[in-house]
């Protein structure tokens, strides 16, 4: 031990082991420095050291939100391949009405949207319901031109319309292929709902193939696109496109809950292979024409159904069965009825009900279709002149 003069042997002791715990002490102090400068580095960083927190989980959450963004980024793409094909129409209607000053004039505006289908030639594809009764219509375009519209032709029947507009340096909208819709694939619908610009909603295909009856004065509309992407007043005439920026539809009615029952997500569009050809028989001068029947495709499972709840044999299996014959339309006039069933057109078996509008569309105003018809358990043969 030690010698220290003047100090006894106990407080010798103290300072020896005061002198053995001084290094160790050091040590301590140094570890809780470099402790403390590692957190405020970090904080100054914009990190915030939690106790029991992983930091790997900060980068898990980055990652996230990088995911997440490239996950939108088709959305983004799409929208920009459409670009400015996009257009906005407002319609004036002008009414006169009683007051106390006499009969006066008033306006009445209305809004919706269109998509340009002919670059060189300034067409518009819309609604019918969107220019109805409008004596003056003006389109805007993405680019901030307007231009006075001319009223090339509508099918109401179809809820279509083609507007020409003489502007310059247009970009016209692709069209998709029908064949490859699909149910649950992913879509997007643009248009000025309410009056607010190219608006950017998105969905997926609900159902293709739906008839929508609007009221009983109107024949329904047929082969539509069922969607949940919003469509509100002012989406009317608007594109529906897929994830290439291809135009699917045109946007034309969305089904409207009560108080006692709510409905979303139920917004219909215009099959694209319906539109494009209505829109050429319109600019071509032509009048699309419909056989102004409501009905459905006849299947083998549901002749079978059929022939149970009515015990009625039926001599075909495939078809298209009649449920409505709208007044006043080639079909009424010809004398088709309720549970008719159409086997073949000019000889030719028709399967589907869409395959029937094709080829009354195809055929034209003016022309003659022989169908053959199934009548309970009898076939005979109906000419029409649409």
């Amino acid at each position: 031990m030690e010698h220290y003069p003047g100090v006894t042997d106990l407080e010798k002791q103290d300072r020896v082991k005061q002198r053995e715990r001084w290094p160790r002490n050091v040590l301590i102090w140094l570890v809780l420095l470099l402790t403390a400068s590692f957190i405020w580095s970090e904080w100054d960083g914009g990190f915030a050291f939690i106790p029991g927190q992983n930091p790997a989980v900060h980068e898990s959450v980055n990652d996230q939100e990088m995911n997440e963004q490239a996950d939108d980024e088709p959305y983004v793409r799409a929208v920009e391949r459409l670009g400015d094909a996009v257009v906005k129409i407002y319609t004036t209607q002008r009414q006169f009405i009683e007051s106390l000053f006499g009969i006066v004039p008033r306006e009445q505006q209305g809004i919706g949207s269109g998509v340009i289908i002919d670059a060189e030639g300034g067409y518009v594809l819309t609604n019918a319901h969107v220019i109805a009764g409008a004596q003056e219509i003006r389109v805007f375009l993405k680019d901030g031109r307007d231009f006075m519209a001319e009223v090339v032709g509508a099918s109401p029947f179809h809820d279509l319309a083609v507007l020409r507009i003489p502007a310059e340096n247009l970009q016209a909208a692709e069209m998709a292929n029908v064949n490859e819709l699909r149910v649950g694939q992913p879509v997007i619908a643009i248009g000025n709902p309410l009056g607010l610009d190219y608006t950017v909603t998105q969905g997926v295909i609900s159902a293709l193939n739906r008839t929508l009856h609007i009221d009983d004065g109107t024949p329904p509309l047929e082969n539509l696109i069922q969607t949940d992407a919003a469509i509100n007043p002012g989406n009317s005439g608007g594109p529906l496109i897929d994830m290439q920026g291809r135009v699917v539809g045109i946007n034309t009615a969305v089904l409207r809950g009560s108080p006692e029952l709510a409905v979303e997500g139920l917004g219909f569009a215009i099959s694209v292979d319906t539109a494009q050809r209505v829109a050429q028989q319109i600019i071509e001068g032509k009048e699309p024409v419909r056989l102004g029947i409501v009905g459905g495709t006849l299947t083998p499972e549901r002749a079978r159904a059929i022939e149970r709840n009515t015990l009625i044999p039926l001599p075909v299996e495939r078809g298209v069965f009649i449920t409505r014959v709208i007044a006043g339309t080639p079909a009424d006039r010809a004398g088709l009825r309720p549970a008719d069933i159409i086997a073949a057109v000019n000889g030719e078996a028709v399967e589907s009900i869409e395959e029937l509008a094709r080829r009354v569309e195809a055929a034209g105003a003016g022309a003659e279709l022989e169908l053959l018809v199934a009548r309970q358990n009898r076939m005979f043969a109906v000419t029409v002149h649409l």
